[in-house]
């Protein structure tokens, strides 16, 4: 009797974790298109996310998944992660790590209005899915475990994309000035020309709730490598 369970439980094991590597060797660069228009940056209870503002943005392509050890390691020659997993987003590296990744692709880091566009859609809520924390759609505090997961396991949001609440915080191009949204231009803002921190945007799997908000800004120093940093590229069209 117990080795039929055995057998079954081996079964099961073949026939359904593979389907994760499938899934992410299929999206491995693969880059969704975020059309041109206007949205509504910014909102929340935080002073450096206000005032909230309309920006427009030019059509660009962001990565449907965050940057996996695997395909960091075929490029870059080593993997700085933590947790250690192919399918598992890199972490534990730099923002200038990351921006030389994606530059060696021909790619770039999104702007930070870009990586806030991408995340909501069409949505004006505080997460992308509603005003609620919901564990179908993010890896967070409360359902990680500790620890980074594979990546493309959550619900998508309306442009296909994954990840983008929870599991690792993501680099973002922009350097970092609370002030910023008072004084942002309206069409495609880049950020400060200079600063000392740079910006991050998504929460990781190591924080609350509130830290997942669409309009959450995460100042980091560019030089920081904590298990909880990682990064998708993005490209103009």
């Amino acid at each position: 009797m117990l080795n039929n369970y055995f057998k079954k439980f081996i079964f099961i094991v073949f026939l359904f974790f593979p389907f994760f590597s499938i899934f992410n060797n299929a999206f491995s660069n693969t880059m969704v298109l975020i059309p041109s228009g206007s949205f509504l940056m910014g909102g929340g209870s935080e002073t450096d996310q206000i005032p909230i503002h309309e920006v427009f943005l030019d059509s660009f392509y962001v990565d449907i998944i965050e940057v996996t050890q695997k395909e960091y390691e075929k490029v870059m020659g080593f993997n700085p992660s933590k947790y250690i997993g192919v399918d598992l987003p890199v972490e534990s590296l730099d923002w200038f790590e990351a921006n030389d990744y994606c530059q060696k692709l021909g790619k770039r880091l999104p702007t930070e209005a870009e990586w806030e566009k991408a995340i909501r859609g069409n949505a004006k809520t505080k997460f992308f899915w509603g005003n609620k924390m919901n564990d179908k759609f993010s890896w967070f505090k409360g359902n990680s475990g500790g620890k980074t997961h594979a990546v493309g396991t959550r619900i998508p949001n309306s442009y296909g994309i994954y990840d983008m609440s929870g599991n690792v915080w993501e680099w973002v191009n922009d350097w970092y000035d609370k002030n910023y949204y008072k004084n942002s231009p309206y069409s495609n803002p880049q950020g400060p020309k200079t600063g000392k921190f740079k910006v991050q945007r998504g929460g990781s799997w190591s924080n609350i709730a509130d830290y997942h908000a669409s309009s959450y800004r995460m100042v980091y120093g560019p030089e920081g490598k904590d298990e909880f940093n990682g990064f998708r590229c993005a490209k103009s069209k």
